[in-house]
């Protein structure tokens, strides 16, 4: 199971997912990476261009350049530093250098212009430095050093500094080499996310019915919560349980008792329609759903669904007291102001619901009344 996971895409979300915590794992490095680069810039200005300058429109443009690609440089070192920036550093850096790419034609442009002869060589190092960035995709490397390469060479070509097919062929090479290597790291980093993210669900989720389990329940109760309130949705919290399972286990067996459990995760499951809605299996026949509504009327309306939906799938349950067939009661409350009442206020209402349900003859919804 995990090895097919591993080897199947991410999903957009996922994709995106990994790349924030790529840029918050690795911003230490990004941060060594660009300030190195910022002083090499520095120092290039110090020792390349003077010996260049000559008061001519492209010696303007030289420094208009030079200051373009240290901005660029710059903004990441300061994206790095800022508080939560580094959420940010996947499209920051990726733009940040498109700027020091084209600066760097510039630069090449007016310095051959203005005499300059040692581009090549300040080439590859900015080639090394584009890929040496932790969280940026490989494709995207491979664009800003494709773009960057490819522009140079046809300044070269241009100019009259064709230094030929040598040239050429190091460039090429050294992009193919370190577009590779960047290629195998990402690998690497995407198989062992992949591999962290199936276990994380092997040890959220319940093996049975492919609900969450009891204590992933603790943990993400409080995200639906903040999700409930950047929504603007309330929250319901639904208790289903199925009625006379205990009986149902008797009469068919545990091996039938299972698929039952199964069908009816089901069931709640499919109800989903926000990221934030919770299907539990809370325990035994037991499951606690969490769902973003609108109002008490969309409530009532869902959970009258599931009920009429889990009859519909028949399934025969001949020592039932409410029919031929597998039911569900369900005890809810909703609150639209998310925070009103923690976990355990809004669990002992819905149980308090559900009790009222099952008293009131099962295979029914009971909503109770909660005060925001």
């Amino acid at each position: 199971m995990i090895e097919h996971t591993i080897s199947a895409a991410l999903s957009p979300q996922d994709e995106l997912r990994f790349q924030q915590e790529l840029s918050v794992r690795n911003v230490r490095q990004i941060r060594l990476i660009s300030t190195a680069a910022f002083v090499i810039g520095l120092a290039f200005a110090g020792l390349e261009v003077p010996s260049v300058l000559d008061g001519s429109w492209q010696s303007a443009l030289l420094l208009i350049a030079w200051a373009a690609m240290q901005v660029g440089m710059g903004t990441i070192v300061f994206m790095t530093w800022r508080p939560g920036g580094a959420l940010l550093l996947g499209s920051t850096v990726f733009w940040a250098n498109m700027l020091v790419v084209v600066a760097f034609v510039l630069i090449c442009y007016t310095g051959f212009a203005l005499g300059w002869r040692r581009a090549t060589e300040e080439l590859l190092l900015l080639v090394f430095y584009l890929h040496a960035f932790p969280n940026m995709t490989t494709r995207r490397k491979v664009v800003l050093s494709s773009v960057m390469s490819t522009a140079f060479l046809i300044v070269l070509y241009l100019s009259d500094a064709r230094w030929g097919l040598q040239i050429v062929l190091i460039v090429v090479f050294i992009n193919i080499a370190v577009a590779a290597l960047s290629m195998s790291l990402e690998s690497s980093l995407r198989d062992a996310f992949k591999r962290r993210m199936v276990l994380e669900e092997l040890a959220l989720t319940d093996k049975l019915t492919g609900a969450l389990n009891r204590h992933s329940f603790m943990d993400l109760f409080e995200q639906v919560q903040n999700a409930a309130a950047r929504s603007g949705l309330s929250m319901g919290v639904l208790i289903a349980d199925i009625d006379d399972f205990k009986a149902y286990n008797d009469s068919l067996g545990h091996l039938a008792g299972d698929e039952a459990l199964t069908e009816v995760a089901h069931v709640l499951r499919a109800a989903q329609r926000h990221d934030s809605d919770l299907v539990v299996r809370f325990g035994g026949e037991e499951f606690v759903c969490v769902f973003l509504r609108q109002d008490l009327t969309e409530l009532q309306v869902l959970c009258q669904g599931l009920v009429d939906n889990v009859r519909a799938c028949k399934i025969p349950h001949p020592a039932s007291k409410t029919g031929p067939f597998l039911t569900i009661s369900i005890g809810a409350c909703l609150q639209g102001n998310p925070k009103a009442l923690d976990r355990r206020s809004l669990m002992t209402l819905a149980d308090r619901a559900l009790y009222k349900a099952k008293s009131d003859g099962r295979d029914r919804v009971f909503i109770a009344q909660s005060e925001d």
